[in-house]
Parts: structure tokens; C-alpha cells; sequence
């Protein structure tokens, strides 16, 4: 994905859609595409948040350890959403 690419997708995207041009460019400057195997675990709780992600294709589940038995589905993210956006507040 190229940073033009990368730039329309987080302008298209309900989060930043209306982010001033200047800002969406500077997010973008710093961003790259990651893509990763189903099943890849992209951060844990409690470990310090260092990314965030703009989901442009596939599905991401949000899941937390269960007390007993599997894991709970907490979200079911689709494209275009953002996964980790804690990272971006102090």
C-alpha cells in the first residue's frame, strides 16, 4: 500500500474522515500497512499501547481471557474501523 493509499484510506475512514488535511497527512506520514495471519494476537491487555490500527480489510475479533472455559468476544470489528485508538491519547 502506498502512502497515498494509506492517506485515502484514513480519510475515508468514520474516524479521521473529517480530521483537518494537514493532520491526516502527518497520521499517514507515520503510518505503514501490517498484514498478518488469522489467529496473530495484535496486543495484550495490560501491555503499554505503542500502535493503532486502521482496519481496511479482513476482521479483527477483541477478546478477553474468561474466568473459566474460552475466551469472550468483546467486538467484532469489519473494514473500515480502528482497533488499539487508546494509543493515540495520552
Amino acid at each position: 500500500m502506498s502512502q497515498h493509499e494509506i492517506l485515502n484510506a484514513i480519510t475515508a475512514s468514520p474516524v479521521f474522515g473529517n480530521m483537518a488535511s494537514g493532520h491526516a497527512e502527518r497520521l499517514a506520514a507515520h503510518a505503514s500497512e501490517r498484514r498478518v495471519e488469522a489467529g496473530t494476537c495484535l496486543f495484550r491487555a495490560g501491555e503499554p499501547a505503542e500502535n493503532f490500527y486502521l482496519l481496511t480489510d479482513g476482521e479483527v475479533s477483541v477478546e478477553i481471557p474468561a474466568v473459566a472455559g474460552p475466551v469472550l468476544v468483546v467486538q467484532h470489528l469489519l473494514p473500515v474501523r480502528v482497533l488499539g485508538w487508546s494509543w493515540l491519547l495520552p
